[in-house]
């Protein structure tokens, strides 16, 4: 682009000079210099040759005398490369050396001394190396306030590299005080705050961090949940845990993840109830499959209010498999082993889950039904391996095989299984030690489907 621009400017001045060409030759102009004693008598061609040359003489002297700060210049510029490529392969102590090097006098003296503290913060973590990024960050100092904002950054960054965040959070809330919306500050206070589990203090910097256009109103809520789950996991005691729920803002309350969190935490402390209520409101407000999943666990062996809750459920949401198969668990409960498997067979013909089948295996195991307990434990394994399930006419899920009515009166008369023979079920029932009914029995169950084969075979 430069040569370019000389061409034309050379251009330029052979044409007006080709244009001036006759004129001068008829009238060369006449100019007189006198200086003193000193007279000077010529034309003006002659005294703007003079200037020209005068003008390339000292462009050429000015050229020569800094020729030496401009080698010195390029050689801290090279050194720099060379640095910066140092320290992006990794090689920190040839990194460190040439962005020293690169600082020395007539240098690149802030960003040399400045990266080279970047290179020896990332060796060994020792008191030399920590001393050696000081005195760069001393040396790089030349007393501007832009200056002093970078080097004080650049310490915090260390800190935080250096894992010493009660350090970093003192000198980065006295930036922040002279930027408040700076992206950096703000992501590295962020940093420490979320590793010091101070969420109260992170979360207070979210308006400021949308703001700076750091994160997004999406962005800001996830954080928002992240610090609720946080702070209710975190929580020593059950006071402290409920005095932490509370606190929270209502929109949070009713965030299934945070929800999820409380009623985890809640039973792990033993409060039911509590996490009965949070998950009651939660699901009344909006939805959520997952959290239905956890009713089971907060109610009692014998809660029929949470059987006549969970029907409301399905009136409002029909043809949701997990309201199937939770009501098939507190069917299981109320030993109402009819129900249950109506509603656990529903529950598969909706949507076939490992979980289903592993709640209909046990029921079917407790009522003795081995061989078709067996097969649900296999269809779970296979769904928890991503893989179809081999048994799909273990229990008849169509409407085309009448199975005969449910009723209260007969909980212990269940539904007919195909393939089950009566000589199997009254053998299981009277030897419990050829079919142990523990849990400690469901594993052999499960890795044995082999022996399943061969029993079925044979009644064949």
């Amino acid at each position: 682009m430069r040569a370019w621009i000389i061409f034309l400017i050379a251009l330029v001045v052979l044409i007006a000079t080709a244009a001036l060409a006759p004129v001068i030759s008829n009238d060369p102009g006449y100019v007189l210099l006198q200086f003193g004693s000193w007279t000077v008598e010529t034309t003006v061609v002659v005294i703007a040759l003079a200037v020209l040359l005068l003008f390339v003489f000292f462009k050429i002297l000015f050229w020569l005398l800094n020729a030496p700060r401009r080698a010195a210049q390029n050689l801290a510029r090279r050194r720099m490369e060379h640095g910066l490529l140092a320290l992006a392969e990794g090689n920190w102590s040839q990194a460190e050396k040439a962005l020293q090097r690169s600082a020395e006098p007539s240098g690149l003296q802030r960003a040399g001394y400045l990266a080279a503290a970047r290179a020896a913060s990332s060796q060994t973590n020792d008191e030399a190396s920590e001393l050696r990024q000081q005195q760069y960050l001393e040396a790089a100092d030349n007393g501007q306030s832009r200056t002093r904002f970078l080097l004080e950054l650049s310490r915090a960054r260390l800190y935080i590299t250096r894992n010493k965040l009660a350090l970093a959070i003192p000198i980065l809330k006295q930036l922040r005080r002279r930027r408040r919306q700076h992206p950096q500050v703000l992501k590295m206070l962020a940093h420490c705050y979320r590793e010091q589990g101070q969420w109260a203090r992170f979360r207070e910097l979210l308006p400021a961090m949308r703001k700076a256009k750091i994160i997004d109103r999406s962005g800001e809520n996830d954080i928002h949940i992240l610090a609720a789950t946080s702070e209710l996991q975190n929580a020593e005691t059950s006071e402290v845990f409920q005095k932490t729920w509370e606190s929270l803002l209502r929109p949070m309350r009713l965030e299934p993840a945070v929800v999820e969190c409380y009623v985890k935490r809640a039973l792990a402390f033993g409060l039911p109830r509590l996490a009965d209520t949070a998950l009651t409101s939660a699901l009344d407000k909006k939805w959520d499959d997952q959290l239905m999943d956890l009713y089971p666990q907060c109610q009692p062996d014998n809660s029929e209010k949470a059987l006549s809750q969970v029907e409301k459920w399905r009136r409002k949401y029909p043809d949701n498999a997990v309201i199937e198969r939770v009501l098939g668990e507190l069917c299981q409960k109320q030993r109402l082993w009819g129900k249950a498997r109506a509603h656990l067979l529903e529950s598969l013909r909706l949507k076939p889950a490992q979980k289903t089948y592993q709640i209909l295996g046990e029921l079917l195991e407790r009522q003795g039904e081995i061989e078709a307990a067996l097969r649900c434990y296999h269809n779970a394994l296979q769904l928890s391996q991503g893989l179809p399930v081999k048994h799909q006419q273990l229990i008849n899920l169509g409407p085309s095989v009448e199975q005969p009515a449910i009723t209260d009166e007969q909980p212990d008369k269940l539904l007919a299984v195909p393939g089950q023979t009566q000589q199997l079920a009254d053998q299981t029932s009277t030897d419990s030690t050829q079919y142990p009914h523990d849990h400690e029995a469901l594993g052999e169950l499960v890795t044995l489907p082999e022996a399943y084969h061969t029993s079925n075979e044979a009644n064949k």
